[in-house]
Parts: C-alpha cells; sequence; structure tokens
C-alpha cells in the first residue's frame, strides 16, 4: 500500500495528512487528530483525561483532536513519552503502542540432558523430598552450574570444577 504525505494548509499552521490507496481505488487519510482519537478510545479515556494524561490543556487537546491544530516537538515528546509511537502517529504505520516496538524476551534455551542429570541426582538424593523442592534444588543447581560454566545451554562447559570433595 502506497502512502503519501501532503502538507495542507490550517488555521494554525500546518497539519499532516498522510493517505494511503487501497486495492479498491479508494483513499484512507490518517491525520494526528485521528490518531489521537484512536489512541485515547483504545486506553478508554475522555479527552480531558488523555489532555491530562500529555500534560497539554484540554481545549489544545481537543484541537489536536480535530485537526484544527498541529502539535509542536514539545508536544509530540509529550506524546512518546506517555507510549505513544510518533511514526504511527504522523503517518498511521507501525503499532501505535511503543511497547509494541520493543522485541520480545527470547525464551531461555535450556540443556535439557544436564538439566536431566540433575534431575535425576536430585531425586536420588533427597528421596524423601517433595517434587517442589526437588525442584527448587535442581533449578538453583542448574542455574550454579551454567554460572561456573560447567555447562552451556548447548553443551559441556569449560568451567571450574572448584573443590569437589
Amino acid at each position: 500500500m502506497a502512502l503519501k504525505t501532503i502538507r495542507c494548509a490550517g488555521v494554525h499552521g500546518f497539519l499532516v495528512h498522510t493517505w494511503s490507496c487501497t486495492p479498491e481505488g479508494t483513499f484512507d487519510v490518517h491525520t494526528v487528530g485521528a490518531g489521537l482519537r484512536s489512541w485515547r478510545e483504545a486506553k478508554g479515556l475522555t479527552q480531558k483525561e488523555a489532555a491530562t494524561q500529555l500534560s497539554v490543556p484540554p481545549r489544545t487537546y481537543q484541537d489536536y483532536e480535530r485537526d484544527l491544530r498541529s502539535p509542536g516537538a514539545e508536544a509530540m515528546a509529550g506524546f512518546v513519552q506517555a507510549g505513544i509511537n510518533a511514526n504511527w502517529l504522523l503517518t498511521g504505520e507501525g503499532p501505535m503502542l511503543l511497547e509494541e516496538l520493543q522485541p520480545k524476551p527470547q525464551p531461555t534455551k535450556i540443556n535439557a540432558d544436564a538439566l536431566a542429570a540433575i534431575l535425576m541426582g536430585a531425586m536420588k538424593a533427597l528421596p524423601k523430598a517433595d517434587t517442589g523442592a526437588i525442584a527448587d534444588f535442581a533449578v538453583k543447581m542448574y542455574l550454579d552450574v551454567l554460572e561456573r560454566g560447567l555447562i552451556t545451554p548447548d553443551g559441556v562447559g569449560k568451567g571450574d570444577l572448584g573443590e569437589v570433595s
């Protein structure tokens, strides 16, 4: 979908409008005001609550939403501090919220063979312990040998055994 940005002269300066041509040949228009309204509605806020959260006067916020006024750099910085993705707000592209841009944490890779061996050893060493205690012990032991470099998530490490009795 091709996006074009046009600048329209407004009462209070220049307003940025981004439009795209749909496969049906119609145009979708994205304005900062439409973006702010979408954000506010997604958050379940009134205009007054949104203005307070964004640190702008309520009347100014209303003018932004109605595209009667274009936010300046200071207001845009406040929007970003509130978690709004400035690229989305200006162009309609990308996710609405900055938190959606953050990479998702990857699951930690576990050396299943080493963990299985630790669990087997824990079950033999603690025959009367409940499963929770065995699991806690095994996790602590796994993290310890991983930290000491005796194992890696992919195999055997080259760490120091330290004092072994």
